[in-house]
Parts: C-alpha cells; sequence; structure tokens
C-alpha cells in the first residue's frame, strides 16, 4: 500500500520540479488547507449550536400539517 501512495507522490513532485511550479503549489496547498479549516470550524459551530438547543429546548417547534384529501378529477 506505501509504493501505491509513493509512487503518485514521487511522480507530482518532478512534474512540480520540472516546471517549477511549487509557488502555484503551495498556493493551491493553502487554499485547501484554509477550506479545510473553515469547514470543520462551521461543522463544529453547528454541532455546538444543535446541542445547545435541545439543552435549552429552544428548537422551532412545527405543527403537523392536517392532511388535505386529493381532488378526484
Amino acid at each position: 500500500m506505501t509504493i501505491g501512495w509513493a509512487l503518485p507522490i514521487i511522480a507530482g513532485l518532478y512534474l512540480v520540479e520540472r516546471h517549477k511550479l511549487w509557488r502555484r503549489t503551495f498556493q493551491v496547498a493553502g487554499v485547501l488547507v484554509s477550506l479545510t479549516a473553515l469547514s470543520l470550524g462551521a461543522w463544529i459551530v453547528w454541532e455546538h449550536r444543535a446541542k445547545v438547543a435541545l439543552k435549552h429546548n429552544t428548537l422551532p417547534q412545527t405543527q403537523p400539517r392536517a392532511e388535505q384529501p386529493l381532488a378526484m378529477t
């Protein structure tokens, strides 16, 4: 399994080095890390708010809808 991961990584690093794309590579990696961190933070806040809402029972109460009879035409 290790060689399965190592070969694409080595090939990618070779291409980056060959075409001198280090700056662009780090920019893309930085954007991906930032988006991952923001998504994780948003998910943590969402879960925390859901727990607090359940604890204080402040979720919006919905009334069950009365079923409408189907119109037979």
